[in-house]
């Protein structure tokens, strides 16, 4: 979990095993306990990759959770320079890449681990003017189609949102 209003920065993983124990201090520590990580950037986004990877989208950093962090699990950052836009600004396609729109506006692709690549070069005017805290913005890969579809929403219901397809 995460999202605390006055610590948006810390990530909380609840005990193995016991998704409702989220006690970081117990009478008897344990590897399996619940604990507390501080990311150190604003979370806009949690991934769940695969089942042992997790994709913390912060608001200018990319960190990867490998493994589980309280038995010797990983935890790397992949951008110190890039960050993904609130909620659910991605997708995953059938090949396993993740696609992402960043906070800073555009879309990117990577592979965890790796480092990410816009793909949105031809319409980087159009998109980095997106301000992601005025607007919703939703991804989604589409199996049928096999494309990848964005959803950008304004707040204002006064104002059209746009629609992409690569």
């Amino acid at each position: 979990l995460s999202g605390l209003v006055y610590d948006p920065s810390i990530i909380y993983l609840s005990a193995t095993d016991d998704p409702t124990d989220f006690d970081t201090s117990p009478a008897v520590p344990s590897e399996t306990q619940a604990f507390a990580i501080n990311v150190r950037d604003f979370v806009n986004c949690m991934i769940p990759y695969s089942d042992d990877v997790m994709i913390v989208g912060g608001d200018h950093t990319i960190t990867q959770f490998t493994g589980d962090p309280g038995i010797g699990g990983q935890i790397d950052v992949v951008s110190s320079t890039i960050g993904m836009a609130w909620g659910d600004a991605w997708a995953i396609d059938d090949k396993q890449q993740l696609y992402f729109f960043s906070s800073r506006g555009g879309v990117y692709k990577m592979q965890p681990g790796a480092t990410p690549i816009m793909v949105s070069q031809q319409i980087k005017r159009r998109l980095e003017n997106i301000d992601p805290t005025t607007h919703n913005i939703s991804m989604k890969w589409d199996v049928y189609s096999q494309g990848l579809g964005v959803w950008i929403t304004p707040h204002d219901d006064t104002k059209d949102g746009i629609n992409y397809f690569w």
